[in-house]
């Protein structure tokens, strides 16, 4: 009975050791494996940040940029370049047109066809536009004809909407057939910065970039068939 009473106060001594020691044990391990997973996040975090920063960068440089990058040989002689026909990226197609000083004989047109609400309306253009001294091309006073005889109206708005395409065509997307507003095609082709419409018609500057529209500039009128 003594002898068993003496080991009991041994093993409870014994028993609480252990136990100290097996928390001790479990509190070591709990701490290393929070490290651990501190460690982890931490480099995890790390290493997506700059993944984070490349996508972000990836997503910059595939953004087009230079798709509406002025191109031809007249963009000089019109004095239109990326910088100055910045101010027309807000402005509707027909009131960017009337602001360029070589246009005043398309916005003309337009203003006697009453289509220029129409067009500034329109959600995506594209609009092969004459410049002035494409209309002094013209036969004399068929323009003026054209402007003021009631009985002309519905050639002079066919005329014009043959020059406009119902979606933004960008350069790459140039080269083929683009059906017009008025239902005829017109057939671009080209390489490079050089580009005819229907064959006989360049185009000398473009595309200006308007809020509905791409502009290029042209050297002709363009007439579709009768």
């Amino acid at each position: 009975m003594s002898h068993d009473a003496g080991i009991a106060p041994d093993r409870s001594r014994l028993f609480r050791k252990s136990r100290r020691l097996i928390v001790a044990i479990a509190a070591t391990g709990a701490l290393a494996l929070t490290g651990c997973s501190s460690s982890h996040s931490t480099s995890s975090s790390s290493s997506s940040a700059p993944a984070s920063s490349a996508s972000s960068s990836a997503a910059q440089s595939s953004s087009p940029a230079g798709a509406t990058a002025l191109f031809g040989s007249g963009c000089a002689t019109l004095n239109l370049t990326d910088a100055s026909t910045a101010q027309f990226a807000s402005q509707p197609v027909v009131t960017a047109a009337t602001a360029m000083p070589f246009f005043t004989s398309v916005v003309a047109a337009a203003t006697a066809a009453g289509v220029v609400d129409t067009l500034n309306a329109a959600p995506a253009l594209t609009v092969f536009a004459p410049d002035d001294p494409a209309f002094a091309k013209q036969p004399i006073g068929e323009l003026q004809s054209l402007l003021t005889d009631p009985a002309q109206k519905q050639a002079l708005i066919a005329t014009l909407e043959y020059h406009v395409v119902p979606s933004e065509v960008a350069k790459a997307q140039l080269t083929g057939s683009h059906t017009s507003l008025q239902g005829a095609p017109l057939t671009v082709a080209g390489t490079g910065d050089s580009f005819t419409v229907n064959g006989s018609a360049n185009i000398l500057c473009g595309p200006i970039k308007t809020k509905n529209a791409y502009i290029y500039v042209i050297d002709s009128v363009l007439t579709p068939a009768s």
